[in-house]
């Protein structure tokens, strides 16, 4: 004779936790390993390839941009007073 205790009545799952246990779901089958069905073709791969290289140079040259060319400014402001300050000192 086995005696069975009755389970207690289940609570409705609410908003809050629907959307943890949809993003939970969501989260471990967007992280497992999956077979890539892909080939990529010569011609994308270069395409992809000279758009990377091209990234990269067009933001190095974005940041020498904003560091050279104010140094070179004023480079050039300091050498007009300097030569101005030289031209003041010299006799006639």
């Amino acid at each position: 004779m086995t005696h069975e205790t009755p389970m207690p009545p289940r609570r409705p799952l609410t908003f809050w936790s629907q959307s943890v246990a949809f993003r939970a779901t969501f989260a471990a089958a967007a992280t497992l390993p999956q077979a890539a069905q892909a080939y990529i073709g010569p011609g994308a791969g270069l395409t992809a390839l000279g758009t990377v290289i091209a990234l990269i140079l067009a933001l190095g040259l974005a940041i020498v941009g904003f560091v050279w060319y104010p140094l070179k400014r004023l480079r050039r402001k300091r050498k007009r007073a300097s030569d101005g300050d030289k031209a003041d000192r010299e006799p006639e």
